[in-house]
């Protein structure tokens, strides 16, 4: 009988160890499971800013009053805490109960899941995923958590909480920069959508107009253009900028052409300036779309001066292959004898009453391209002998008016170079009605203030040349 006992009393035991054994080993499972699940979570902030530093400034939308929309993303969170001095409040959030291993979190919506491991009672990793509603209280952002697992799965009871999850997460932004930025939070098909100061945070600077783009706007008539017509005068401060661009009714198209028009050196004073909202979300997206703007202007520019170039060549050639005679009036046709006049040679709009083909004396013209006046086609002979040096070296341009009823003349200098040059009033008037062929002394003419023009073809390059003082 004493035996059986014996027998009986070793059997539970046995029993009893397997039992523990077996509950420890699913204990640790469940744990090393739900441990993995949690550590997947874990994020490396210095690489998300990395990134988020190099790429991410595209989220948000310039609305009409001025301020910045955008849904927050789990980037910008970071970006947040380390541009505002956050990240101390919620690094001694963490680390309040326990030695912290690890943190990550993902945000959907207004709900924020965060993944901790931690070292409980300084020697056990344990890992948790609490789930929290984000609000925004006055100036106090609040994190208030509804739900807590051990590890991934296994949901904890209220009683049983970390005393990290017990309270709210409250971050006080009063004292921050961010407190006048953040103006509202609202919850927006599914996604936290926040509203920030965009056009306010431009707070200093002063944007000059390029002097070039300014010239080669108004040789072309372009500086008429809605979009083209912000400068009233060639100066602007970041006050009077963010006025015209909240009265524009399109703030980021009227910064965006101001950004294409003004000296590149300008844009840095003014962005160092600008709040850091502004610098992150503004300053790259409108940027990008100035330089678009930019090289749209550049394009425009380079197909209204198209039909200059050709009517400068075509007037040119004639001359040098003998298609263009010279009389005492003018040019004209040797084969019909019709005159010849600008419009005849281009599709540019002139007429025999606002232009005219001029001979070109000076150190700029080209003359070793041309044939002297001798053996070209030419009539009234004698009548021109008493009142012209045949022996000159001449060249061949045009007088007229661009589309920006600028008077001009249009030659090619020795280097290749094709010249839009701006000349007085007086001269364009006098060479409008002479009775004989117009000369111009090109060394005569007026001082000018020249500017690179777009690259034309059978040109080395093109300048654009205003009076001095215009």
């Amino acid at each position: 009988m004493e035996e059986k006992k014996k027998k009986l009393r070793r059997l539970y035991w046995l029993t009893a160890l397997a039992a523990l054994l077996l509950t420890a080993a699913a204990a640790m499972l469940i744990y090393l499971a739900g441990s993995r699940g949690v550590s997947a979570d874990a994020d490396n902030p210095r690489a998300i800013l990395r990134s988020y530093d190099v790429s991410h400034y595209n989220g948000a939308s310039l609305r009409e009053d001025g301020t910045l929309e955008m849904d927050l993303e789990k980037a910008d969170l970071y970006w947040f805490a380390r541009e505002y001095g956050l990240t101390g409040p919620i690094r001694d959030w963490l680390g309040s109960d326990g030695e912290l291993l690890s943190a990550g979190f993902r945000l959907s919506g207004s709900t924020v899941t965060i993944s901790v491991r931690r070292r409980a009672r300084g020697f056990l990793p344990l890992s948790y995923r609490a789930e929290a509603q984000v609000g925004l209280w006055g100036q106090i952002l609040v994190l208030d958590f509804q739900k807590v697992s051990l590890g991934a799965r296994i949901r904890l009871p209220v009683s049983q909480w970390p005393s990290l999850f017990r309270r709210q997460l409250s971050i006080d932004l009063s004292g921050t920069d961010l407190a006048s930025e953040l103006l509202g939070a609202e919850l927006s098909e599914g996604e936290l959508r926040l509203r920030l100061a965009g056009l306010t945070g431009l707070r200093g600077g002063t944007l000059s107009r390029d002097s070039r783009s300014a010239a080669a706007l108004r040789l072309f008539g372009l500086d008429q253009d809605k979009d083209a017509g912000l400068w009233e005068e060639d100066k602007v401060a970041a006050r009077e900028l963010c006025r015209g661009a909240l009265d524009s009714g399109d703030p980021r198209a009227y910064l965006a052409e101001a950004m294409s028009q003004c000296r590149e050196e300008d844009l840095p004073v003014l962005w160092e300036h600008a709040s850091s909202v502004a610098r992150r979300w503004l300053w790259n997206p409108l940027k990008q779309e100035a330089e678009l703007r930019r090289q749209e202007r550049e394009k425009r520019l380079a197909e209204r001066q198209k039909p200059y170039e050709n009517l400068l060549l075509a007037a040119r050639e004639s001359y040098r292959s003998g298609a263009l005679g010279i009389c005492e009036t003018g040019f004209y046709n040797p084969v019909t004898g019709d005159a010849v006049h600008p419009g005849t040679l281009s599709k540019l709009g002139v007429t025999a009453i606002d232009s005219r083909i001029v001979l070109l004396t000076g150190r700029e013209a080209a003359p070793e391209e041309m044939p002297d006046l001798l053996s070209v086609p030419r009539k009234n002979w004698l009548t021109m002998e008493k009142d012209m040096d045949w022996k000159a070296d001449v060249d061949l341009g045009v007088l007229l008016t661009t589309e920006g009823d600028v008077p001009i003349l249009l030659y090619r200098r020795g280097d290749g170079t094709l010249v839009l040059r701006e000349v007085t009033e007086e001269l364009y008037v006098s060479a409008m009605v002479s009775r004989t062929i117009p000369a111009v002394d090109l060394d005569s003419l007026a001082a000018v203030t020249e500017f690179p023009g777009p690259a034309g073809e059978g040109f080395t390059g093109a300048v654009i040349a205003f009076l001095a003082g215009e």
